[in-house]
């Protein structure tokens, strides 16, 4: 089944009748449309329902998750990161927030403490495969800096060839609104390897495990977006060691994607 923004619209307005007729002090219901409005890209409006909820429940971690999540989408690293201090003090055994607050020390460039957020959440959740895959990304990035910094315009290559790559595939994925409530059960990782053409050369390779009953349904609509995008046409011919193999994780939870270009298999 294929989800559109009317899905998260109407997902939005059931929150909102909810909330208002059900229950206006439930801080559960501001949560919940507060990830809606996130998914649709509504950030303001999400921020305002997770400060409600805040207000609400102050010792709600998920709330401080959420809104730093959004904060994060923002590109307010500062903030997101607040929000996830806060939502670690409230909550501790949270393996997502660790997950989510590492991310944030990576484009700080505070590998160190990436990895270290990443070791946590993997302590509280063995089988959480993106804490397991950001942090063999950082300890990756750590290798290449001790061999020596790559050309400045290989770097700056990899970096505009991934952001453009990442935009080109959240433009197609459409995963069901309905996971965002539990994003630690659907994270997927999707490596794939591409021809010189951009288009896949191989089938893809799932690279995380979820629980939710719904994952195999995460599964696909990541693939989905992955093989609507080709071919990936920012990607030069002439660099094509740089981004041979290209491995993406999907995130429901901030409805974002992230990833890592690799050279030859």
């Amino acid at each position: 089944m294929r989800y559109t923004s009317v899905c998260v619209s109407a997902a939005i307005a059931t929150f909102g009748i909810a909330t208002i007729s059900v229950a206006a002090d439930d801080a559960l219901f501001y949560n919940g449309r507060g990830n809606a409005y996130m998914y649709k890209h509504d950030y303001d409006r999400a921020i305002v329902d997770f400060e409600q909820a805040i207000r609400l429940d102050p010792k709600f971690a998920k709330a401080y998750n959420g809104r730093g999540a959004t904060y994060f989408r923002k590109g307010d690293y500062d903030r997101a990161m607040s929000d996830y201090d806060r939502a670690i003090q409230l909550d501790p055994k949270y393996a997502v927030t660790y997950v989510n607050r590492g991310y944030v020390y990576e484009q700080k460039s505070d590998y160190r403490r990436a990895i270290a957020d990443y070791d946590q959440a993997l302590k509280l959740d063995p089988n959480n495969a993106f804490a397991r895959l950001n942090r063999e990304r950082v300890l990756a990035l750590l290798a290449g800096k001790r061999s020596g910094p790559a050309p400045a315009e290989q770097r700056s290559l990899s970096e505009q060839a991934l952001k453009a790559l990442r935009e080109k595939i959240r433009v197609h994925w459409k995963p069901d609104p309905s996971i965002s409530s539990q994003p630690d059960q659907y994270r997927v990782a999707i490596r794939f390897h591409l021809n010189r053409d951009g288009r896949l050369s191989a089938p893809m390779e799932v690279r995380s495990k979820g629980t939710g009953p719904l994952y195999q349904s995460a599964v696909e609509a990541a693939k989905r977006a992955i093989e609507l995008s080709q071919p990936f046409d920012m990607l030069s011919p002439s660099t094509y060691d740089l981004w041979e193999t290209v491995e993406i994780n999907f995130d429901p939870g901030t409805f974002s994607i992230f990833g890592s270009i690799f050279g030859p298999r």
